[in-house]
C-alpha cells in the first residue's frame, strides 16, 4: 500500500507546486479568467484512454483551449434516434452534442493512436468482458480485414479501420451535420504513430492515411499521390 499511495502523493504535489501556480498567477494564468468568464475552447478531442497518446498532453494544451473525451479505441459509435427518445446514449455521443451544440467548438479531432491495447485484445480474444462487448461496435468492420495478415500489419490495419469507422459515424450526428452544412465545423481522423513520433491524417479522397509534417501539411510524397478529379461538366 505505501509503493500505491507514494504515485497518489506524487501527483496531488504535482497540482499544488506545479499547476496552481503557473495557472492561478494573477498576471498570467488562465484559470481566473475561465472561472470568470466561462470555457470557451475550440476543439474535442475524441481519442483512446491509452496513458501515452493523452491529447492535453502530448500537443501540450493549456486550460480552456480543448474538450476531451477519451475511452477505448476512441470509437464513434453512429448515431441513434432512439437516444432523443429515452435511450440511453454512450457517453461519446453526449461529449459530441455538447460540444458542438453548446460549446460551438470548430473542431473535432479523432485520434486513434498504434499499439492500441483494446484493439489487440479484442483482435486476439483477450479483452474482458466490458471491453469486449464495447468493441463489439467495430467487429462488422474487423471481420472484413485479410487474417491472413502478419500480425503487426493486421493490427496496424485494424487500427486504421476503427478510427475511419469513427470519422464516417461522426457526420450521422444531426449537430455535427448542421455545424458542418453552415461551415462552422471541421471534423479530422488523425493517428498516433507512438512507434515512430509521427501523426497520420485521414484523407477520405485516397481512404488512408497521410502523414503529416511540423507545418499541418502532408509530406510532400503524399500530396502528389491525390488522384486527380476532372469536372464531368
Amino acid at each position: 500500500m505505501p509503493e500505491r499511495k507514494k504515485l497518489r502523493d506524487r501527483i496531488i504535489a504535482r497540482y499544488y507546486k506545479l499547476f496552481i501556480p503557473k495557472a492561478y498567477d494573477e498576471e498570467k494564468g488562465e484559470m481566473p479568467d475561465l472561472v470568470a468568464n466561462d470555457q470557451h475552447p475550440e476543439i474535442l478531442f475524441v481519442s483512446c484512454i491509452d496513458s501515452r497518446t493523452a491529447p492535453n498532453v502530448i500537443f501540450k494544451m493549456n486550460p480552456g483551449e480543448a474538450l476531451s473525451h477519451r475511452h477505448v479505441a476512441g470509437l464513434i459509435p453512429p448515431y441513434n434516434p432512439d437516444w432523443e427518445n429515452g435511450a440511453n446514449p454512450p457517453a461519446v455521443a453526449a461529449a459530441i452534442d455538447f460540444a458542438v451544440s453548446d460549446k460551438k467548438v470548430s473542431n473535432i479531432i479523432i485520434m486513434g493512436h498504434t499499439l492500441c491495447g483494446g484493439i489487440k485484445a479484442y483482435i486476439e480474444g483477450s479483452a474482458s468482458p466490458l471491453v469486449k462487448a464495447w468493441m463489439e461496435n467495430v467487429s462488422p468492420i474487423l471481420d472484413k480485414i485479410d487474417s491472413s495478415l502478419p500480425r503487426e500489419e493486421l493490427l496496424r490495419q485494424a487500427e486504421k479501420e476503427c478510427i475511419k469507422y469513427s470519422f464516417h459515424n461522426l457526420m450521422t450526428y444531426p449537430a455535427v451535420r448542421k455545424a458542418m452544412t453552415n461551415g462552422t465545423l471541421n471534423i479530422e481522423a488523425w493517428i498516433d504513430d507512438i512507434e515512430n513520433g509521427v501523426l497520420l491524417r485521414f484523407d477520405p479522397k485516397l481512404d488512408d492515411f497521410v502523414e503529416m509534417q511540423a507545418d499541418g501539411t502532408d509530406v510532400p510524397e503524399h500530396i502528389t499521390n491525390v488522384p486527380e478529379h476532372k469536372c464531368s461538366h
